[in-house]
């Protein structure tokens, strides 16, 4: 490793050369417990697997992982889309895809330039990097070009409207009723067609507004997954495993006062309190599968966290990994993301592809990293803009968590609320 001192947006300037990109940034969400790193950026010309799940999940695209990268033992940047779901349960989808991203990616870097503490280091696997030129390079790179404002004019769409999402609630609060699940996480689209944006300056504008801990940017060729996720899925550290649940919201005031009674009135409700519990039992349930016996701890429950727009309720489970579970399998054994679905599992992914209109895609997935000793860190693909350059089609989903009690209106407003920060950012160029 060679440190240097560096900008990170002169660095992701520098990397749009390349085909692929990995960026995550803490975005100097630094009193993290589990944090590791201010940021991550990763550039290469080759992929090394970028797949779609077959109809019927026969594809076995977790094995075709976990080969890779038990054969690589190399550093591995990418995601996993929600419709891995398939290879783990008995399940398919059928809801249009109009993104054409890939359901499994994941690349190995080229050159990988990691910044702790504010220092940055960085990597090749080939070891020929002059630093001095490498530097010279970045320094030198045209950001006036990259971090440019977006001149076409386009209009934010939807593909649910408050009178069919109201008649969706209702059904899931029936099917609750009468015993089907107890919970289920339910999601609308907001798109964009014939749409040109600058996926740069979008991320860059995005990650200062919503100042997110899980932030990530990746570069696909002509797909763009622009992530200002605040949510943790798992992280693997040494044989310990966290997740870090997210479930309840409310919305922020400008007043002080104001803002801490709703900070208050979050953590307090039994509604919002209700929803993540069952998540934190879920997780907890997920974990048996990869933790050592008796190992299992909620190691913080409903703490309320602020973010830029929002408070969210955000509860801490950790494990020891049993020895005969590799990284993969722990993954695989989570998936798809408890805070995402709902409770009964199974149950609820089914009835999600019913309910829902559109493929989840890479939202509700997981963007991360795998280190070359097999630990690695995950967030959940939420409050992200998925962008197909070359189809000129943008789309950004949110929901929320459905029980019983809930009200249309409150949950259509908290999707509203999810999606301001996108909005904020797309709406200003």
């Amino acid at each position: 490793m060679k440190k240097i001192k560096l900008n990170k947006w002169e660095i992701l300037s520098w990397a749009s050369k390349y085909k692929y990109v990995a960026f995550y940034d803490s975005c100097d969400n630094v009193n993290d417990k589990y944090y590791s790193y201010d940021c991550l950026i990763a550039v290469a010309n080759r992929c090394v697997i970028a797949k779609k799940v077959s109809k019927y999940g026969e594809s076995d695209l977790f094995e075709q992982l976990e080969e890779l990268q038990n054969k690589s033992k190399n550093w591995l940047f990418g995601y996993l889309g929600y419709d891995l779901k398939n290879e783990v349960e008995q399940l398919f989808s059928k809801n249009e895809d109009h993104l054409a991203f890939p359901d499994l990616f994941f690349f190995e870097p080229e050159i990988l330039l990691l910044q702790k503490n504010g220092t940055w280091e960085v990597e090749n696997k080939q070891n020929e990097i002059n630093f001095e030129d490498l530097k010279k390079e970045i320094e030198s790179s045209n950001t006036g070009n990259i971090y440019s404002a977006n001149n076409t004019s386009y209009k934010i769409n939807n593909r649910l409207d408050y009178a069919s999402y109201q008649k969706k609630i209702e059904a899931i609060k029936a099917d609750i009723e009468n015993g089907i699940y107890y919970e289920l996480n339910f999601c609308r689209e907001f798109y964009a067609e014939n749409t040109n944006i600058n996926p740069y300056q979008v991320f860059k504008d995005l990650c200062h507004i919503a100042q997110a801990p899980m932030a990530a940017f990746l570069k696909m060729n002509n797909q763009f997954v622009i992530s200002a996720s605040p949510e943790r899925f798992l992280k693997k550290t040494g044989d310990k495993l966290v997740a870090q649940p997210m479930k309840g919201t409310m919305k922020r005031s400008k007043d002080e006062a104001e803002d801490e009674i709703l900070k208050k009135q979050l953590k307090n409700s039994e509604k919002e309190r209700a929803e993540n519990v069952m998540i934190v039992d879920l997780m907890r349930n997920d974990l048996t599968r990869s933790a050592k016996l008796g190992s299992i701890t909620v190691e913080r429950l409903f703490d309320a966290v602020s973010y830029n727009g929002f408070h969210t309720l955000v509860s801490t489970v950790s494990a020891n990994i049993a020895e005969n579970i590799s990284s993969v399998k722990a993954i695989k054994n989570a998936f798809p993301i408890g805070s995402m679905t709902g409770a009964p599992k199974v149950r609820v992914l089914e009835k999600i592809e019913a309910y829902e209109n559109t493929k989840r895609g890479v939202y509700a997935g997981a963007i991360g990293y795998f280190m070359p000793n097999g630990d690695f860190d995950f967030n959940v693909v939420i409050r992200t803009l998925l962008y197909n350059s070359l189809k000129q089609y943008l789309s950004f989903t949110t929901g929320g968590a459905i029980v019983f009690d809930s009200k249309a209106a409150a949950e259509f407003e908290e999707t509203e609320l999810k999606a301001a920060n996108i909005l904020k950012v797309l709406n200003s160029k």
